[in-house]
């Protein structure tokens, strides 16, 4: 289709013209800033590199600033939503390394000397595989989860934003490592954690209270569910599984050479039993997406929920578009651009800012390639 043609040409394009920067590697994580200026992308070297827009310039990517401060690979970064007035953005990235610190230039300005401000190192008993930052009503939490086959949950304790960090709950239950985390709050300040691990299953873990009050419940069990059949491969990528922003009942898992969708539905009053109550939820797998001819390494949700991105280890990038009318469920989606560049990919990302509809890929080529 012209859809599909016109898509490939763009990636083919930006491939050709991306600049590639120093100290290069397989790019492991990778985000954008809130405004969409900035892009960060982190290597398996210890390298993260910054790239600013130049919107005026054909291909006007360029590197603004390395930054290296990890040992192994970079498996995580994340831009804060929100800065204080006359500072510069935040970047957090995290390791391999166990560590996660955070970046940000002091006068203000993107082009002034980027600093690592604040480290935190994760207390796991293994490598860190995943790092997600996020914050609910005032309350700063990091969730991190490792090669110990545990995933942890930190909230904020000093008084400033980049200040230190206590662990409120360790959930175990995995039986290899975690390679992979999604989190997500409801309108309750309720977290529930998706997690993706080595030992081939998909998990969801949701906490006994809203995210503020997780201080005072350490002691209480988190509810899990198993996804039955998800099937976890274990080739690599950063984002094994990804909830739709605009509705944390819709959740996207990489499984082999496909992207299942599982959809959450409220028990009903007039079908609960015994062993289930009527506020209990269930998870069910809704579609199967397939147009991918090698395993699927990551996947990103557009802000808006309408569009969805997947990339494999073969160098295909697919999108895929909501095509149930409204009302109709949540899981109906169909292919909308596929092109191959021929490199295996490891992440792939949409914006995070509703106005800036931007999306970038990155892998074993260590350039990103970003499709606007």
């Amino acid at each position: 289709s012209d859809q599909l043609e016109q898509g490939a040409a763009v990636v083919k394009m930006i491939v050709e013209e991306a600049p590639r920067p120093e100290d290069a590697g397989i790019i492991m994580s990778a985000a954008f800033s809130p405004d969409g200026l900035l892009f960060a992308a982190g290597n398996n070297k210890g390298v993260t590199h910054v790239w600013v827009n130049n919107s005026e310039v054909k291909g006007g990517w360029k590197v603004l600033v390395k930054l290296k401060g990890h040992e192994g690979d970079v498996v995580a970064c994340s831009w804060s939503a929100t800065r204080e007035e006359g500072a510069g953005p935040i970047l957090m990235t995290a390791g391999l390394d166990k560590e996660v610190k955070w970046w940000q230039t002091k006068d203000g300005s993107i082009g002034g000397e980027w600093k690592n401000v604040s480290t935190f190192t994760a207390p796991h008993a293994d490598h860190l595989s995943d790092c997600v930052p996020l914050t609910h009503l005032g309350t700063h939490a990091l969730v991190t989860a490792s090669g110990d086959k545990t995933i942890k949950v930190h909230t904020k304790t000093g008084s400033t934003h980049l200040g230190t960090w206590a662990c409120r709950a360790t959930l175990t239950g995995h039986t290899k490592a975690v390679l992979s985390i999604a989190p997500s709050i409801d309108f309750d300040g309720v977290l529930t954690i998706a997690s993706a691990s080595l030992d081939g299953s998909a998990r969801l873990w949701t906490a006994p209270s809203a995210l503020p009050d997780l201080a005072t419940v350490t002691d209480t069990p988190w509810a899990t569910v198993t996804l039955a059949g998800a099937a976890i491969s274990q080739h690599g990528g950063d984002r094994r599984l990804a909830f739709c922003p605009t509705d944390n009942a819709l959740l996207a898992v990489t499984s082999h050479k496909s992207v299942l969708l599982w959809e959450r539905w409220e028990t009903l009053e007039a079908d609960a039993t015994p062993e289930t109550k009527p506020t209990d939820p269930r998870w069910e797998q809704t579609a199967e997406l397939k147009g991918h001819g090698g395993f699927v390494n990551s996947v990103s949700w557009r802000a808006d929920g309408a569009l969805l991105a997947s990339c494999d280890h073969a160098g295909q990038l697919m999108t895929w578009r909501r095509a149930a009318p409204s009302g109709e469920g949540l899981g109906r989606f169909e292919p909308f651009t596929s092109c191959v560049v021929g490199t295996t990919f490891w992440t792939c990302v949409f914006s995070s800012g509703r106005g800036v509809d931007m999306m970038a890929a990155g892998g074993f080529t260590g350039v990103p390639m970003v499709v606007a």
